[in-house]
C-alpha cells in the first residue's frame, strides 16, 4: 500500500519561460477566536501567534535554469489574496504590491 501524499499547492502555472505557484500556508484560527476561519496573528493557549498565509513563487527562466532563473516569494494574507483577485476581475491590466525586502529572493536590493 503507498502512502498518502496531500500537495501543499493550491494551483500552478508554467510554461518554458515561467512558473507561478500558490502554495497552502493557511492555518485554521485558535479556540479562542472560534468564530474566525484563519488564523489572523492572534495568540495562542498554545504558544506563539498564528498566521494563515498563501506563498507565492514565481520563476523566470527566460535566462536559463539554475543560477540565471529568477526567483521571487512572498507570502501574503488570505485577505490580500481577495482583493488582487477582485482587481484582476475588475479588469485591472497590472497589479502590483510591496513586502518587506527579506521576503524577496533572487533580486538585487
Amino acid at each position: 500500500m503507498s502512502e498518502l501524499y496531500i500537495s501543499n499547492q493550491i494551483a500552478v502555472y508554467k510554461n518554458s519561460k515561467t512558473l507561478v505557484e500558490f502554495q497552502d500556508k493557511l492555518k485554521p484560527a485558535s479556540l479562542e477566536c472560534y468564530a474566525h476561519l484563519h488564523a489572523d496573528g492572534e495568540a495562542t493557549a498554545e504558544g506563539p501567534k498564528r498566521h494563515s498565509l498563501i506563498g507565492i513563487l514565481m520563476k523566470d527562466y527566460s535566462n536559463g535554469t539554475g543560477d540565471k532563473a529568477v526567483t521571487v516569494t512572498a507570502n501574503i494574507s488570505p485577505e490580500e489574496a481577495k482583493f488582487i483577485l477582485s482587481r484582476l476581475a475588475a479588469g485591472f491590466q497590472e497589479y502590483s504590491f510591496e513586502h518587506a525586502p527579506e521576503a524577496i529572493n533572487g533580486l538585487d536590493h
